[in-house]
Order: structure tokens, then C-alpha cells, then sequence
């Protein structure tokens, strides 16, 4: 029996053919989801009613399996319902990873691919970046990064494209930063002259509300407002007040912004990988070179 009443929750539905497995993502749920803030609407052992019901109820998640080499029926199932309910993100249970079957899930449009026995981490990671995913496109505000594994590939004009883009589609409060550690290209790329930097910011902290953001981004012609990146001299900062202060930036900009697009740059430092984690969504860059996929991985 499924319960509709799923306003402001995300939805789960469970079309998986083997007992064990079924039961153990409904431990997961309950286990990790008291509050109901993840609503299970229904599950069923049959592939055939399960695609029925799938196209009924519409979840937001859809988890699916378990495939394996003799049973390709889930991954048959998997493509159908991602092909049919767009809007749907479909999660498929296997029995193995290899590089074939995530290539099938990827074209077919599958967004997860999971490993049974079911690993509750790995579970709930997949389901949170979906829940992520699903407040992007539901509009709530969110921090995208776009990063690269060098310079020189394209990233800044990723991140510059794509702020404009969303400020041109959605016309709500857009920012983008420039995070570069020495020398970013974002203002470069848009034109603009400027006064203050990312440093000004991370400077002045203690003291930041919407008035002093104000005085310290540029406006673009599109409407996106800029912080740019700092100078190539003398504008150093020690790592540890850089990582606080971003996430106290990054905070703020969520009450100040719908969208704020942050330019990460291509320093795998600890610090840099400490500021990856504060964003909802990240766009990878890479070039199809053997130094820059062994960089991404």
C-alpha cells in the first residue's frame, strides 16, 4: 500500500526480486530515516507489477535489482524506468562492479549503481547526492563547484558560462566566485574592473553581512554578481583561516544567492579538498590524457 502524503519529503519506491537484499535497504531507511524525512512508498518482488506501480507513483528515487550476469532482468527494468519517468533518479543493486555494467547504467541514464550485500554507507551517500540533485531543480540554494585536475582545459569557462546561464534561464541571485589560489581568470574572462578580491572577503569575515558583500563584488551586464580571485602577489593567507572563512562565505552566500558557482581552481591541496566538501554539486574537468585521468581518479 503506498502513502502520498510526501509533500517536502523525498520519495523511495523498491522493485527488487530477492528477499534478502529488499529487506536490508528497508533496515537502511528505518534505521537512518526515524523522522520520515525519506518516505518509502512501496516495494515489490515482481518486475512486471513494479514498472506499473513505478509509472503510478513517480518517486523521486526509484532503487532497483539486483542484477548479475544471469539475471540482467533489473538492468532491462532499470533503462525502462529511466527512459519513461525522466524526473525519477533510478539506483541499481548488482552483484558486481564491473567497468561494463556501469557503462550500460551510465548510458541507459541510471544514476547509481550499488553493490549487494547492500552497504548502508554507500547507500545513504547515493541517496543524499540524489537529495542534493532534487533541491537543485526544486530551486533551493546551492553551491556548485567546477573544478580541474590542470589548468588550461576549460573550467573557468565552465564556471563563467554556467553562472551566466543560470542567471539568463532562472533570473534569480546568481554569484560566482573566483577561488583560485593565486592568479584566477574570472574577472578576466568577464571584463571587468575591480577593486577588492577574495582575500578582501576572507579578510573581513568576522564583519560580513549584505551590505560589505555588496561593496566587494562586481556587478556583471548578464546580473551575476563576481567575488574575484586573489592577486598573484602578496595576497597569500594561511590555509586553516581560508577554510573557515569560506565556509562562513559559502554559508552566508546560501541566505544571500538561489545559485552561487564557485571557480575551485586545480590545487589538490588539503585545503582545497576541505572546500570541495562544503559544495551540493561538483563538475569535474579533465582532459582524456593519461596524467590528467590518473589526476581525476
Amino acid at each position: 500500500m503506498m502513502d502520498r502524503d510526501i509533500v517536502g519529503k523525498v520519495s523511495i519506491a523498491l522493485v527488487v526480486d530477492d528477499e534478502i537484499v529488499l529487506r536490508e535497504a528497508n533496515e537502511v531507511f528505518s534505521r537512518s530515516y526515524p523522522d520520515g524525512g525519506v518516505k518509502v512508498l512501496g516495494q515489490w518482488q515482481d518486475f512486471s507489477a513494479g514498472f506499473t506501480m513505478l509509472k503510478e507513483c513517480k518517486p523521486t528515487i526509484a532503487i532497483i535489482g539486483v542484477y548479475s550476469e544471469e539475471n540482467k532482468g533489473a538492468l532491462v527494468l532499470a533503462e525502462k524506468v529511466s527512459a519513461s519517468l525522466p524526473e525519477t533518479h533510478v539506483f541499481i543493486i548488482s552483484t558486481n562492479k564491473e567497468p561494463e555494467t556501469l557503462l550500460s547504467a551510465m548510458r541507459a541514464g541510471i544514476k547509481e549503481c550499488l553493490i549487494a550485500p547492500i552497504d548502508t554507507d554507500e547507500l545513504m551517500s547515493a541517496v543524499e547526492r540524489a537529495k542534493k540533485q532534487i533541491d537543485i531543480k526544486r530551486g533551493s540554494p546551492c553551491l556548485i563547484g567546477v573544478v580541474s585536475v590542470k589548468g588550461g582545459i576549460g573550467a573557468t569557462t565552465v564556471a563563467v558560462n554556467l553562472a551566466v546561464a543560470l542567471k539568463r534561464v532562472t533570473q534569480k541571485n546568481v554569484f560566482l566566485v573566483d577561488n583560485h589560489v593565486s592568479g584566477g581568470d574570472v574577472a578576466l574572462f568577464l571584463n571587468l574592473q575591480y577593486s577588492h578580491t577574495l582575500k578582501d572577503v576572507i579578510d573581513n569575515i568576522s564583519r560580513l553581512d549584505s551590505t560589505l558583500l555588496s561593496g566587494y563584488t562586481v556587478e556583471h551586464p548578464s546580473g551575476i554578481r563576481v567575488i574575484p580571485g586573489m592577486e598573484l602577489l602578496n595576497q597569500s593567507i594561511d590555509s586553516t583561516n581560508r577554510i573557515s572563512a569560506l565556509q562562513h562565505l559559502f554559508n552566508f552566500l546560501r541566505t544571500e544567492s538561489n545559485y552561487t558557482v564557485v571557480d575551485i581552481g586545480y590545487d589538490f591541496s588539503n585545503s582545497t579538498l576541505e572546500v570541495l566538501k562544503i559544495l551540493d554539486s561538483i563538475l569535474l574537468i579533465l582532459s582524456l590524457d593519461l596524467a590528467a585521468v590518473r589526476s581525476a581518479k
